[in-house]
């Protein structure tokens, strides 16, 4: 028995980019680890949110200016990782257009998401942190289980309805 090769982690690693620990918690990535590349991407100064007030009111039942929420790339880090740079690619599709509105991410972001779910994956199976085997394993338990619950809700069906023809209804 080999204690060094089943040791656990106590805490997670330091360098553990915040998509992959969302990943790892979630197993598929979505927009939450979209958005927490974010959060780390300005954290590292290469994209940044900006305000900006809107000079009049947009509203005919408010005398209050709206305020419009950017996101800003800054600019373009050769040490980003491949997922990083699709996500980025995602949001600014044109090198000549540096903001997207905050209200517009997600919709532009689900649009291409592909691109980015299968960067991180590969990312985190080069980490040795995704096993596609045990993924599929998982989907067909997945669906064996949904299907045993489809054949259960049947056969719960098809005995009350006997039962109430038959009057055995109270076995039922």
């Amino acid at each position: 028995f080999d204690v060094e090769e089943n040791a656990r982690l106590s805490e997670p690693p330091d360098d553990l980019p915040p998509a992959i620990a969302g990943t790892l918690l979630n197993s598929n990535p979505s927009w939450n680890q979209a958005l927490a590349t974010l959060f780390d991407l300005a954290d590292r100064g290469i994209v940044g949110f900006v305000v900006t007030p809107d000079d009049k009111p947009r509203k005919w039942f408010s005398n209050k200016p709206e305020t419009h929420y950017l996101l800003e790339r800054h600019c373009q880090s050769g040490d980003l990782a491949p997922y990083e740079r699709s996500l980025l690619a995602i949001l600014f599709p044109n090198p000549q257009l540096n903001t997207i509105a905050m209200t517009s991410l997600s919709r532009v972001y689900t649009r291409r998401a592909k691109g980015f779910t299968k960067l991180l994956k590969q990312d985190m199976l080069e980490r040795g942190f995704f096993d596609p085997h045990r993924q599929r394993f998982g989907k067909g338990l997945g669906a064996i289980s949904l299907l045993l619950f489809f054949f259960s809700a049947v056969g719960i069906i098809i005995s009350l309805i006997g039962g109430g023809i038959s009057g055995a209804w109270p076995i039922v």
